[in-house]
């Protein structure tokens, strides 16, 4: 992956939003990482997890978007 630093400073390379979105993970690792997110985020569902960063024009974190 190429260096991906947001417009906050924040490493996407290192968010585990951008991973599953991004990342090379297998399954096992995309699901620990979900219901990590899913339990810290509860208000969210799984379709919600997903960012391409802020600096593409692609679909962005909801939280990303404040």
């Amino acid at each position: 992956m190429m260096d991906k630093i947001a417009y906050c400073g924040f490493d996407c390379t290192k968010c585990p939003l951008y991973l599953l979105s991004k990342g090379n993970l297998d399954k096992v690792e995309r699901e620990r990482i979900t219901v990590k997110l899913l339990e810290e985020y509860k208000e969210l569902k799984r379709e919600d997890l997903y960012c391409e960063g802020c600096k593409s024009n692609g679909k962005l974190f909801p939280y990303c978007n404040d």
